[in-house]
C-alpha cells in the first residue's frame, strides 16, 4: 500500500576545474554559474511501519530519467551538462531505531546512453558511452530539536562495465568513488526544508576528484 508521486530537479551549478601544470592532458572547463541537467521521474512511497505509536521504517521505489538540458560545449573537458540521457531506478529506506536517531540508505542502478559529441581532448572519438554502474547513499542523523538534525553522510559508486568509445570497449575505464562528510537538516516550516552535505573524497579512480558541497531546498506543493 503506497502513494504515487513525481519529482523534478534542475540543479544550479558553479563549475571550476583544473589539472596539474605537468599533466600530459590539460583540462578546460566552462566557468561561472549555470543550470545542469534536468532529472524527472515517478516514485511509489510505501506507508510507514508504525510501532508504539511512531514510525520506525519507511521505504520508496523510484525511477528517474536525466535529460541533457544542461549547458554543454564539446570544446570543454568539464561541463555543467552531460549531453546524454540516463536511466536511474532506485530503492530508498529509512530506519528510526529511536525517536531521535535516523539511519537511511538509497541504492541505485545507472544506465547511460551515448554522448554523440564528446569533448575535444581526443578529436578522433565521435561517440562515447559510460558503463553501467551502481551506487549507494547512506546517512545517519540525530535530532537536536524539532527543526534541526545533524549527522554524517556518504556515498559509494562502482562502475560495473567499461566505457565504450566509437563502440569499442575502453580498457580499465571503470570508475570507483567513495566520499563522506558532515550533514545538516533544517525544517524551516511545514512546507520548506533545507539540507546541506559536505563530502570529502576517500577513494577515487578514473574520475575528477575534489571536495563537494550540496545544498538542497525541498518545497512540497
Amino acid at each position: 500500500d503506497g502513494r504515487l508521486g513525481f519529482t523534478a530537479i534542475l540543479p544550479l551549478v558553479r563549475l571550476g576545474a583544473k589539472t596539474a601544470a605537468d599533466s600530459p592532458v590539460q583540462l578546460h572547463s566552462s566557468s561561472g554559474i549555470g543550470t545542469g541537467d534536468l532529472t524527472f521521474g515517478a516514485y511509489l512511497q510505501m506507508r510507514p511501519v508504525i510501532q508504539d505509536g511512531r514510525p520506525v521504517f519507511s521505504q520508496r521505489f523510484e525511477v528517474d530519467i536525466l535529460a541533457p538540458t544542461g549547458q554543454y560545449d564539446a570544446k570543454y573537458s568539464a561541463n555543467r551538462g552531460t549531453n546524454y540521457w540516463w536511466l536511474n531506478p532506485s530503492w530508498a529506506a529509512t530506519w528510526l531505531p529511536t525517536k531521535d536517531l535516523e539511519l537511511s540508505t538509497r541504492l541505485h542502478y545507472l544506465y547511460n546512453s551515448k554522448n554523440t559529441k564528446p569533448d575535444g581532448v581526443a578529436p578522433f572519438i565521435t561517440s562515447y558511452q559510460s558503463g553501467q554502474a551502481v551506487w549507494a547513499n547512506c546517512a545517519a542523523s540525530y535530532a537536536i530539536n524539532q527543526q534541526w538534525r545533524a549527522g554524517v553522510s556518504g556515498y559509494y559508486f562502482k562502475q560495473l562495465s567499461n566505457d565504450k568509445a566509437n563502440g569499442a570497449t575502453v580498457a580499465d575505464s571503470k570508475t570507483v568513488g567513495f566520499a563522506m562528510g558532515p550533514g545538516l537538516f533544517w525544517r524551516m516550516d511545514q512546507h520548506n526544508i533545507f539540507m546541506a552535505n559536505f563530502y570529502v573524497p576517500v577513494v577515487n579512480k578514473n574520475n575528477l576528484s575534489g571536495k563537494t558541497l550540496n545544498i538542497r531546498w525541498v518545497h512540497p506543493f
